[in-house]
């Protein structure tokens, strides 16, 4: 069974559908990375980072980081050569923490459940971590992130096992698939906190013709 850790993480682990998160991520902004990173290792953002760089050998496009939060997955995009790189997220708290960081092009404050701000197809690759799950996003809402990628681009998505497995998400994730969305290559349960048992889905997937 995954532990839900202490405080702020349990919190955001029990929200029930329809909840919003934008409060408790403001609230939680100025602690937000001392909280997972230092206290429970939180790895998905490397992790993701790192597959993400693989699958897309020219860093000098202009990339997203969907659901950015602090800017954690920016960093590790940063270290691995991409200096284009653009943040989305619904917590002004977080993307004024993720400005503070200096790796990212632009920050977005907007909602991925809403129709999104930018160009069908105007981005290399896009990357979305941590963002999935009840008072986050659905499975169907990344048909708005998937529009922005451009045709072959790489899209990484990094979800919580626990919805994953209880909301049917990999169905539903399969149906983008056959719709004609995207094309998913791999999907890798990895813990994606070493101090805790944190079973999380790695989604790999590129954006059909």
């Amino acid at each position: 069974m995954a532990d839900e850790g202490e405080g702020v993480l349990a919190s955001v682990t029990d929200f029930q559908p329809g909840v919003s998160s934008e409060a408790l991520y403001d609230d939680w902004a100025a602690t937000y990375d001392s909280d997972l990173v230092d206290r429970y290792g939180y790895n998905s953002p490397g992790v993701a980072a790192g597959r993400f760089a693989d699958m897309l050998s020219d860093k000098s496009g202009a990339v997203i980081d969907y659901g950015c939060g602090t800017g954690l997955v920016g960093e590790a995009l940063a270290t691995h050569g991409f200096d284009t790189i653009d943040g989305f997220d619904l917590s002004r708290g977080m993307l004024d923490v993720a400005a503070g960081k200096g790796v990212y092009r632009d920050l977005v404050r907007g909602d991925l459940t809403a129709p999104l701000p930018f160009v069908d197809a105007s981005y290399a690759g896009a990357a979305c971590v941590g963002s999935m799950g009840n008072g986050h996003i659905e499975p169907e809402h990344l048909v708005g992130l998937i529009r922005t990628v451009k045709s072959g681009g790489p899209i990484i998505v990094y979800s919580n096992a626990k919805p994953f497995d209880e909301d049917g998400y990999e169905t539903r994730l399969r149906a983008l698939e056959s719709a004609g969305w995207w094309t998913i290559e791999q999907i890798t349960r990895t813990n994606y906190m070493d101090a805790l048992d944190r079973p999380g889905c790695l989604i790999i997937a590129r954006r059909q013709s």
